[in-house]
C-alpha cells in the first residue's frame, strides 16, 4: 500500500512491486482520492441515528513540519449496532476552535445531538461539545482514563497498578 508509505510523488519510488510509479500517476491518483476524500466528508447525515459518539485526536509526524499534527476523529455508535466513521480531520492540536468547527460541520451536515459522547480527558472537546450539542451526556473514556493512571508506575510495578485501577459507576 504505497499511499500509506508516502504523502509526495518523490517518496513513491520502489514502493510497486511490478515497477515504480510515475510522478504523473502518483498526482492522478492523489487527485483522485481528494475528491472521494471531499464527497466522503459532504455525504449527509441526517438519517442516521446516533446515541453514541466517540471522539479522539490522533497525533501523527508526517511531512516536514517540527510539531505532530492532530487528526481528529468521530465515530458514531448507531442505533443498530453498527459503528461508523463520521470524519477524519485534519486539527490544530485538540483545541476547542477544532473541535467546535468540526462538531458544526457534522451538525451541518444533519448530525443530530448524540445522547453520549465518550472521549479522552482533553479539554477542548469537551468545551465544543457544551457550545455545538449542549444536550449530550460526557463521559470520560475508560481507556485513557486507565492509561493515565499507571503511566508514570514503573515497568515492574505494572501487574498490581493496573489492578487496582477501577471504573466507578455513577
Amino acid at each position: 500500500m504505497a499511499w500509506r508509505r508516502a504523502t509526495s510523488t518523490w517518496r513513491f519510488a520502489g514502493f510497486s512491486e511490478t515497477k515504480p510509479l510515475s510522478a504523473s500517476t502518483v498526482s492522478r491518483l492523489k487527485e483522485k482520492w481528494q475528491g472521494e476524500y471531499e464527497e466522503w466528508l459532504a455525504r449527509p447525515l441526517d438519517e442516521l441515528e446516533v446515541p453514541y459518539l466517540w471522539v479522539d485526536g490522533v497525533y501523527v509526524k508526517a511531512g516536514l513540519e517540527k510539531d505532530k499534527a492532530a487528526v481528529l476523529v468521530a465515530v458514531a455508535g448507531l442505533s443498530d449496532g453498527r459503528k461508523i466513521v463520521l470524519t477524519l480531520e485534519a486539527g490544530h492540536r485538540e483545541s476547542e476552535a477544532s473541535w467546535s468547527s468540526l462538531l458544526r460541520r457534522l451538525k451541518k451536515r444533519g448530525l443530530r445531538s448524540p445522547r453520549l459522547v465518550n472521549g479522552d480527558g482533553h479539554l477542548g472537546i469537551w468545551a465544543a461539545m457544551r457550545n455545538v450539542f449542549p444536550e449530550a451526556v460526557e463521559q470520560r473514556c475508560w481507556n485513557h482514563y486507565a492509561d493515565l493512571r499507571i503511566m508514570p508506575t514503573p515497568d515492574l510495578e505494572l501487574p498490581r497498578a493496573a489492578a487496582r485501577v477501577t471504573l466507578r459507576s455513577a
